[in-house]
């Protein structure tokens, strides 16, 4: 039985899961689509019913599963032998993260489950990789899809998604690929070749083949009385040895784009170099060889630190610092005199809750990496500073996301640190184009839109 109550736009969001034995639940994070599933299990009184989620989340499952019902779940870890007592134990919720496909698969793939609700479905876009081919072949009666980020860069991750509930629905990936991306034959000097994408077409025939089958609703659509989210752009210049090994990085990564040569480690240089030079002293990279930065050198550091002498005059503040890197995370811990919970990818689940758990109460500050945030509720922070932006318009909102989210009482304040006169300030570029495509299919806005082959190395020139 489901002891909470929904919102109605919940309800309706439930009532889609109950009359379909598989669909694409997609609202905005922070809606309470687990909350949803939730509900619809529990009304049509299903049993062994399989969560795949990611390793982050397991705990915040078992505790949404017993905030709102009284089934029990298990969340699947442990030794062989543990995860095996924990399969065969009468839970009607088993919990499991998508890396325990691989170990697991066997056991997984024995039992047809009830349902399979798999959250944070963006996991399996990959259709090639191994935990994706073997997510679709674990059978059920019913197969649930649960994710804030349908697509996080291109229209084929829809593919791989539907692919998980209902095989061939789009076709073959032959069929896909076809009918909805334009490739180019790329010859290289080597004379290597290659197909690049060029462009996606048809895009409302994709969204209306998913239509009935597919539920979005936005944030300021339907939860009219969540706290409001302002944001601001602070712009920070760069020091002048941080502008010198900025300058001299960026000059070598224009000499491998021209040719032809791989250029993503230099990216990533220049990207880290534009918030603080130290972090390319901490790289293991052979491209930052020779450079020798000074560790407290770093005009975005000296604004991240204005920043939180502002925000602490209110002793109720809590600020999460996002960053993608997790070096970049230890410099701005070590920077900071405050205490800090740290979240991270790596960590186990035990460590993760415990930091989460201070978090608001003797610790004040979150730094999170991307990957240590995947999933995770955060409500208790009213500030959020983004340190650094990834190239996934998607990520960038679902760190928001992690605290403006139903359950917020506080408006939330967004601050985006980005360094004048480098590729931060270009990115924005780069996320806007990716957006286009979501916005193509998901957001009802545009039907074509292409790659600009020329994008990179306009960022860099400019």
């Amino acid at each position: 039985m489901f002891k909470g109550k929904l919102y109605d736009f919940q309800e309706v969001g439930a009532q889609k899961l109950k009359e379909n034995d598989w669909f694409l639940l997609a609202d905005e994070m922070g809606t309470g689509k687990s909350a949803q599933a939730i509900h619809a299990v529990e009304k049509l009184n299903l049993t062994k019913v399989l969560i795949l989620c990611p390793k982050t989340i397991c705990h915040q499952w078992k505790n949404e599963i017993e905030k709102f019902t009284d089934s029990t779940a298990v969340v699947i870890d442990g030794s062989k032998k543990k995860r095996e007592e924990l399969y065969n134990s009468d839970a009607k919720y088993f919990i499991v993260n998508y890396e325990k496909v691989l170990s697991d698969f066997s056991i997984l793939s024995e039992t047809t489950w009830g349902a399979i609700i798999a959250d944070e479905v963006q996991r399996i876009k990959n259709w090639k990789s191994k935990t994706s081919q073997l997510t679709k072949r674990i059978p059920a009666y019913r197969k649930w899809a649960l994710t804030g980020t349908p697509i996080e860069n291109t229209p084929d991750e829809l593919y791989s998604i539907f692919s998980f509930l209902k095989p061939f629905f789009l076709g073959t990936w032959f069929d896909f690929e076809f009918r909805y991306i334009e490739k180019d034959l790329v010859v290289l000097p080597s004379g290597k070749t290659f197909w690049m994408t060029r462009n996606y077409k048809h895009l409302d025939d994709l969204k209306a083949k998913i239509r009935d089958k597919f539920l979005r609703r936005r944030k300021d659509e339907v939860a009219k009385d969540l706290p409001p989210v302002s944001e601001e752009n602070i712009y920070c210049i760069l020091k002048p040895e941080q502008k010198r090994i900025y300058n001299d990085l960026k000059k070598k990564a224009i000499e491998a784009i021209q040719n032809q040569e791989s250029h993503l480690g230099h990216l990533v240089l220049l990207r880290v170099t534009a918030c603080n030079s130290y972090g390319i002293a901490l790289s293991n990279s052979i491209l930052a060889q020779g450079y020798n930065p000074i560790k407290g050198e770093s005009g975005k550091m000296e604004e991240l630190h204005n920043l939180l002498e502002d925000i602490f005059k209110d002793k109720t503040n809590n600020i999460i610092i996002f960053t993608q890197w997790k070096k970049m995370q230890k410099i701005i811990k070590d920077s900071i005199e405050e205490p800090c919970s740290i979240i991270c990818g790596g960590q186990t689940m035990d460590e993760r809750r415990e930091e989460i758990q201070n978090f608001g109460k003797q610790n004040r500050i979150l730094i999170s990496t991307d990957a240590g945030a995947y999933g995770i509720n955060l409500q208790q922070a009213n500030y959020i500073i983004h340190f650094d932006h990834p190239w996934n318009p998607a990520k960038l909102s679902q760190r928001t996301a992690r605290a403006h989210r139903i359950g917020q009482k506080r408006p939330v304040t967004v601050f985006n640190l980005f360094t004048e006169g480098t590729i931060e300030e270009r990115v924005v570029e780069v996320l806007n184009q990716k957006k286009e495509y979501f916005d193509a299919i998901i957001e009802n806005k545009k039907e074509d839109t292409a790659f600009n082959k020329k994008l990179l190395l306009k960022i860099l020139k400019s």
